[in-house]
C-alpha cells in the first residue's frame, strides 16, 4: 500500500466537566464526545526520501512542525525508528472550522496515527494508537475510536454509552474564536463552579431518550464564556425547534439536537438565511473511516 484516503470526523461534547488539575498542568475531564458527519479528507502518499509534507486547501493552515498531522505522524515514525527513512505527503481538504471545538485537529491528528500504521505495516492495534495519541491532544484518543463514548482522565480512559440511534444536530460556528488555553485559564479562576453528573448523561444515552439526553446537554466551559455570537446561536437554534442546545468543547461552534432530519435541515435553512455559518450532521459510529 502506497497511499491511503480517510475521511476524519469531527466531534460533538455532549457532556464535559472539569473534575481537577493535574501537577503536570493537565485538567482531568469528564466528558461524552459523539462523532458528527462534518469531515476533513486527508490523503496520506509514501515519497521517496524521509520527512513529512502537508499541504492544505485551506489558507492559513500550519503546514509546518506545529500541526498535528505532523506531530502524530512523526511521533509514530520516531517510535519505530522510521523517522530518517521514511518519506509521507499529506493532502488535506479541510471542512471542520477551526477554533469551534469540534476536534478537528485531533480528527486529522488521528487519521494521521491510522494512516502510518497500515502504510507503513506497523501491526499496532487500536488500544496502542491511543496510548500514543493521549500524548499528542486529549480528543485524539476518542478520534481513532469514534462513536459516542465516555472519556476520561486526559482523554485516554474510553467507555462505551449504549447509545444506539442516530441524533440529528444543526451546528453554528460564530465569526468569534474561543482560544482552549484561554478558557481553561479562565475556567480555573471559579470560585466554586458548578458539576453535574456524567453517570446522568450515561443514564440518558443507554436509554436512547433524546428529549432526556438533550435535558441532560451540560458543559462546564459555558459559566466562563460569555461571547455574544455564542448566545445568539444557541437562541437561534433553540427557536428554531431544538429539544436543547449548547456549546460544544471550548467553542465557539453551538449545537442544537433535533428530533429528525428534517427538523435540523428547517432549522439550517432558517440559521442560513439570518447569515449564519451552519452545518447539518447525524452522529456516525466511526471517528475515521476508510474511503
Amino acid at each position: 500500500m502506497d497511499s491511503i484516503k480517510l475521511k476524519a470526523n469531527a466531534k460533538l461534547n455532549l457532556f464535559l466537566d472539569i473534575t481537577g488539575k493535574r501537577d503536570d498542568g493537565y485538567h482531568e475531564l469528564e466528558s461524552v464526545m459523539i462523532s458528527v458527519g462534518v469531515f476533513d479528507t486527508l490523503t496520506f502518499e509514501k515519497t521517496s526520501g524521509s520527512g513529512i509534507t502537508i499541504v492544505c486547501n485551506k489558507p492559513g493552515f500550519p503546514l509546518d512542525e506545529s500541526n498535528i498531522i505532523h506531530k502524530a505522524a512523526g511521533a509514530l515514525l520516531k517510535k519505530h525508528g522510521l523517522e530518517g527513512s521514511a518519506g509521507l505527503k499529506v493532502t488535506v481538504e479541510k471542512n471542520i472550522p477551526s477554533q469551534a471545538g469540534m476536534g478537528g485537529g485531533s480528527a486529522d491528528g488521528a487519521a494521521a496515527l491510522i494512516a502510518v500504521n497500515r502504510l507503513f505495516e506497523l501491526g499496532l492495534d487500536d488500544d496502542e494508537l491511543i496510548s500514543t495519541g493521549a500524548l499528542i491532544g486529549a480528543d485524539v484518543p476518542f478520534c481513532i475510536k469514534g462513536g459516542c463514548l465516555e472519556c476520561r482522565g486526559i482523554g485516554e480512559k474510553l467507555e462505551n454509552t449504549g447509545l444506539e440511534k442516530v441524533l440529528h444536530f444543526a451546528v453554528i460556528k460564530p465569526a468569534a474564536a474561543i482560544s482552549t488555553p484561554r478558557a481553561y485559564k479562565d475556567y480555573d479562576t471559579l470560585k466554586a463552579p458548578v458539576h453535574k453528573s456524567i453517570a446522568d448523561m450515561a443514564d440518558a444515552l443507554g436509554r436512547n431518550d433524546e428529549m432526556l439526553i438533550a435535558k441532560r446537554l451540560f458543559n462546564a466551559f459555558e459559566q466562563t464564556i460569555r461571547v455574544k455570537e455564542i448566545d445568539e446561536a444557541k437562541e437561534m437554534l433553540l427557536s428554531a425547534g431544538a429539544h436543547g442546545a449548547m456549546m460544544t468543547g471550548s467553542g465557539s461552534a453551538v449545537f442544537g439536537l433535533f428530533e429528525s432530519e428534517k427538523a435540523a435541515q428547517a432549522a439550517y435553512e432558517k440559521a442560513k438565511e439570518k447569515g449564519f455559518e451552519v452545518f447539518i450532521c447525524d452522529s456516525t459510529d466511526e471517528g475515521t473511516e476508510l474511503i
